[in-house]
């Protein structure tokens, strides 16, 4: 099992034998129970989790579970992925209670997307992605903004390492203004991570202030000098404006997909914490229903999610999850952020 540290916290747990099913159990109702869902919430989290890794074991290959704590502008909950390289499914018919393959009651993705709050599933022959979230009960699930962007990432350490460099955040303000920001520290393990992190907290505290990329990125840049740097981006969006506004420096990428077409924005050369020129900012058109893509280069650059049939319309969690799936380098930690306006 593999932990990215930070604001990012996450989970990733391969489904190599029976025992893993346990584990995985125990260490999601850890994730939830230090993410302060009650005892309710947290079994509900475990059942999800044990279903989505049962269902990996008996019909996937290459299978595994990733799970993160939602962002405080997401609501208190937890996101589960089961992510592999299989057959593919009928997910109309697998996700009816009572169909099985494998000779079990068949409950698994039924009880799943009963027992989660929000759930999507993609299939296709090689491989299948379904993702539930889990919200705490009562007041304390809602989000703190109005929730006008769909958000889904994964956050990985380098193959063999277990703390990440990399970090990513995303917070709403009032009026819908949402800020998402994907840091990659130089190199790999704790001293990146330290980067990483340091420049999600100059986000934090600087994201209310009203400041735009391009300003909270030179706040970044001045504090993480003390640190070995990061490359890192900033993207905002506005969704009243059909605007989207970004600052990058270094090598993370940045693309927006809408209407079948691809655009990838610009990121200067240069390293927060290291580079004495500020970085510029610049603005692209972010129509209804656009998908950003934001990555770490832990991602290689030959993904195209025109390859795979009606993917870019489901919820960015399946489309971050597929990516991380096919398009991994292996060797490097590996962000990647997807971000879409809300239905």
């Amino acid at each position: 099992m593999m932990i990215a540290g930070g604001r990012s916290q996450s989970l990733h747990i391969p489904m190599l034998e029976s025992s893993r099913v346990a584990e995985a159990r125990r260490a999601i109702g850890a994730l939830a129970a230090e993410n302060h869902l009650g005892e309710a919430d947290v079994g509900r989290a475990q059942i999800v989790a044990s279903e989505l890794a049962n269902n990996l074991l008996r019909h996937a290959r290459d299978g595994f579970l990733i799970a993160r704590a939602l962002q405080e502008s997401e609501g208190q909950g937890l996101e589960i992925a089961a992510i592999d390289r299989g057959p593919g499914m009928d997910l109309q018919r697998c996700l009816a209670d009572g169909f099985s393959t494998g000779g079990t009651p068949g409950t698994g993705l039924g009880a799943v997307r009963r027992l989660s709050d929000s759930f999507d599933a993609y299939s296709l022959p090689g491989g299948s992605i379904a993702v539930a979230r889990v919200l705490a009960t009562g007041e304390a699930r809602r989000p703190t903004g109005p929730a006008v962007l769909q958000i889904g990432a994964v956050c990985l350490p380098k193959t063999g390492e277990e703390i990440s460099g990399d970090a990513w955040a995303a917070t709403t303000m009032a009026g819908g203004r949402t800020l998402i920001i994907v840091a990659d520290g130089l190199g790999h393990g704790p001293l990146a991570a330290d980067a990483s992190n340091a420049a999600l907290a100059a986000f934090h505290d600087e994201a209310p202030s009203g400041r735009g990329p391009a300003d909270i990125l030179t706040e970044i840049h001045r504090r993480l000098r003390s640190t070995r740097g990061a490359a890192v981006a900033i993207a905002e969006i506005s969704p009243a404006s059909g605007e989207l506004r970004y600052a990058g420096l270094g090598n993370v990428a940045a693309t927006v997909i809408s209407s079948g077409s691809r655009r990838g924005l610009v990121s200067h050369n240069g390293i927060a914490g290291g580079t004495p020129s500020p970085p510029r900012e610049l603005s692209y058109p972010f129509a209804p229903q656009s998908l950003l893509v934001m990555a770490s280069d832990g991602l290689g650059t030959h993904w195209d999610l025109a390859r795979y049939a009606g993917a870019a319309t489901h919820h960015p969690a399946v489309v971050s999850s597929l990516l991380c799936r096919d398009f991994s380098r292996g060797r490097d930690d590996l962000t990647v952020v997807a971000v879409r306006e809300a239905a």
